[in-house]
């Protein structure tokens, strides 16, 4: 097989991933939009490791449409930058097995706090999930067919990274549609005053 052989089978199975997301629309997914659309603070996007590279991504874009969010390293979190969390908070939290031990270490701090939990989460049956009042993108329906049979070329993992990505893409994507905001005067100039070098999406 040749690189650009290569190459289309990688975005194949990529695209086949994405593709099953349609399958884990659900009231979960809607209540966390709507969750997200009645923060009166900001979304504060957690994770480690991609899961985290993730939530950077993620709390960029809400940031840059008008949803004000950050995101808090986990680890920092329970060294004191837990501070920056209100109990007007929406916390999104990413993991894949959903018993990553920095995440499960802040959530009675969380509790304590107030602040709501939503997870992306690959186990609905994992600590963080049980904890989250929405969770998301069940990502273990990602590990079937072809795409479990490349894992030697870590097309799985590719894979699934690309659908959690993309799961929480179409959050975003929900959230500014339910905003209105290629219509909406307003909303139209949130991306002039956040982004004044032009925008990026």
């Amino acid at each position: 097989m040749d690189i650009l052989e290569q190459a289309a089978q990688v975005l194949h199975e990529e695209a086949q991933a994405i593709e099953q997301l349609i399958t884990t629309l659900d009231q979960s997914f809607v209540n966390a939009v709507n969750m997200i659309l009645a923060c009166k603070g900001r979304v504060v996007c957690t994770g480690m490791g991609k899961s985290g590279h993730i939530g950077r991504k993620i709390a960029a874009t809400l940031a840059s449409t008008g949803t004000p969010a950050l995101f808090m390293h986990p680890g920092e979190g329970v060294h004191g930058d837990l501070g920056m969390i209100t109990e007007d908070d929406v916390v999104l939290a990413f993991s894949n097995s959903g018993e990553t031990g920095e995440i499960i270490g802040i959530l009675p701090s969380l509790r304590r706090i107030g602040a709501k939990l939503i997870c992306v989460v690959g186990k609905p049956e994992s600590t963080l999930a049980k904890n989250s009042r929405a969770q998301t993108l069940r990502r273990r329906r990602l590990h079937a067919g072809t795409v479990e049979r490349l894992d030697r070329h870590s097309v799985r993992a590719r894979a699934l990274y690309a659908g959690q990505t993309q799961g929480a893409d179409r959050q975003l994507r929900a959230v500014e549609r339910q905003r209105d905001l290629p219509r909406n005067p307003l909303a139209r100039s949130v991306r002039p005053r956040r982004e004044p070098a032009g925008a990026a999406l």
